[in-house]
């Protein structure tokens, strides 16, 4: 089972921890990638289905929104306590996933990215198609919206205000708008940037699949001022930040 993505029975069964350290997808062709497909999901969840506490721990750059909607249903229909924990970064869909959670626990250096459904891909088509792809996200934003009002209990209006904006919450943004419920002070993360990547707590977010990603709010989450290395060090273009609450 890969390390990215596990489920650990623990109390007998009365417990269970959900780790989803990967991208959301609806299909992997290498069983070995770091992916969340819905299937595993499902399959994984019917080996909890007594489970009366469940941990959700985050780090992922999101996906598939179908594919993510389908896991944010079934863990809103378990009846367990839920508690999810971002470790790093919950972005696009696997916010949404955390929103299924009765409480959604933050470090002040992790994010939450929340923004309106994308399409990416070489696309060839005529006006009409592409008024018809701009119905589309519409109607796609719309379980999206309702997720994030139902847990934040902002407006259906609000709530697009925010996704417009391509909104990259900080811990402490998070819990102020109600995406999250209260702050970790004791959580450790480690980020660095490397050329286009951001890698936070092992995790591999390419910069060009993100709009306008905020690279200096990024890195004064981690760090007031750099220091300067040891002569013998060479740090190329590779930045560590590390802070402990």
């Amino acid at each position: 089972m890969s390390k990215w993505f596990n489920f650990v029975n623990k109390d007998n069964g009365e417990t269970a921890e959900i780790y989803i350290y990967g991208a959301i997808v609806d299909y992997k062709w290498d069983e070995t990638d770091p992916e969340v497909t819905p299937i595993e999901f499902r399959d994984k969840m019917l080996e909890i289905q007594n489970a009366k506490t469940l941990k959700l721990f985050i780090n992922s750059p999101g996906g598939n929104v179908f594919a993510g909607l389908s896991i944010y249903h079934m863990l809103k229909r378990h009846v367990a306590n839920k508690t999810c924990y971002v470790d790093g970064i919950a972005a696009s869909i696997s916010s949404v996933i955390a929103m299924a959670c009765n409480k959604i626990i933050i470090p002040k250096t992790a994010m939450l990215l929340a923004h309106k459904p994308l399409i990416a891909g070489f696309l060839v088509g005529n006006a009409d198609n592409f008024r018809r792809i701009a119905d589309d996200l519409d109607k796609v934003e719309v379980p999206i919206v309702e997720a994030y009002a139902a847990k934040t209990g902002l407006t259906a209006d609000k709530i697009r205000e925010i996704m417009a904006k391509d909104a990259y919450m900080t811990g402490e943004e998070a819990v102020n708008l109600g995406f999250a419920d209260a702050l970790d002070e004791n959580k450790k993360i480690k980020a660095s940037i490397d050329g286009d990547n951001v890698i936070v707590n092992g995790q591999t977010f390419n910069l060009k699949s993100y709009k306008d990603f905020p690279v200096d709010k990024f890195k004064n989450l981690f760090v007031q001022e750099k220091p300067e290395p040891p002569e013998h060090e060479q740090l190329n273009d590779i930045e560590i930040f590390e802070r402990e609450y």
